[in-house]
């Protein structure tokens, strides 16, 4: 369904949407930057396989980590909670455990990834 510039006002005006998609950016700059420079990484014809399991390890232990954390600033999404003045802690909770998820989804995902690679990856992998 196309979107006019109207709709797309209405969207930001909308005290609730704005809050959505700026803590969701706030986020992606904060916590999914390591995975798109990975991305890059990979992109490489000369990666030593050295480098992709240490590279692959950082990352699994990052987002492992975030998806325990309780603490904003570790997403990124602290001087926006604040900015936004006035939140519920409910909604404070929600936003953290949000991006909690996302990382427990990442650190799963890239497990999964390592797990699917085919035997002579998997020795790189020390046999996982």
């Amino acid at each position: 369904m196309p979107c006019s510039l109207h709709d797309l006002k209405e969207m930001i005006d909308n005290q609730s949407v704005w809050f959505t998609v700026s803590l969701c950016l706030a986020f992606t700059m904060k916590c999914m930057n390591r995975l798109a420079i990975t991305l890059d990484l990979f992109q490489s014809r000369h990666l030593l396989s050295h480098v992709l399991k240490g590279r692959m390890d950082m990352l699994c232990m990052y987002y492992n980590t975030l998806s325990t954390s309780v603490d904003p600033s570790d997403f990124g999404i602290q001087s926006l909670l604040q900015a936004v003045g006035g939140l519920e802690e409910d909604c404070v909770t929600l936003a953290v455990r949000l991006c909690q998820q996302i990382c427990l989804s990442t650190a799963e995902s890239i497990q999964h990834y390592i797990s699917c690679q085919p035997s002579s990856v998997m020795e790189i992998f020390g046999g996982r």
